[in-house]
């Protein structure tokens, strides 16, 4: 699980401004881990990921600028219409939903990092 976190934030660390408020919370056989990354551009990402024994079971991941969602990641199991349901991302403002191959934190900072560096 670690290697899930360190080997994402090392990868993108050009892009990465600071990390705040990166909590793990483990009860049984279950850990959430939530928290915050700062960009260099002042945007931000939320985290929250729930792990089920060693397998990632839920993410949702939301970039930010201010207030306002850029685009957010999840699993969550609505949307069953998305050809890659349960992944799926949402779009500013949150007013649409596409298919997400995106569902890793790897993944997603790989598409901050391109938007980042205008690719």
């Amino acid at each position: 699980m670690k290697q899930y976190y360190t080997g994402a934030l090392d990868k993108y660390k050009t892009i990465i401004a600071t990390i705040e408020d990166f909590t793990t919370l483990t009860r049984r056989n279950r850990t959430i881990i939530s928290g915050r990354i700062y960009f260099i551009d002042g945007s931000f990402l939320e985290i929250y990921d729930r792990w089920q024994d060693d397998k990632l079971e839920r993410y949702n991941y939301f970039w930010l600028d201010g207030d306002t969602v850029i685009m957010g990641w999840d699993n969550k199991e609505h949307n069953r219409e998305i050809a890659t349901f349960p992944h799926h991302k949402h779009t500013k403002h949150k007013k649409e939903v596409l298919c997400s191959y995106e569902n890793t934190l790897a993944d997603v900072l790989a598409v901050i990092n391109n938007h980042l560096h205008g690719k």
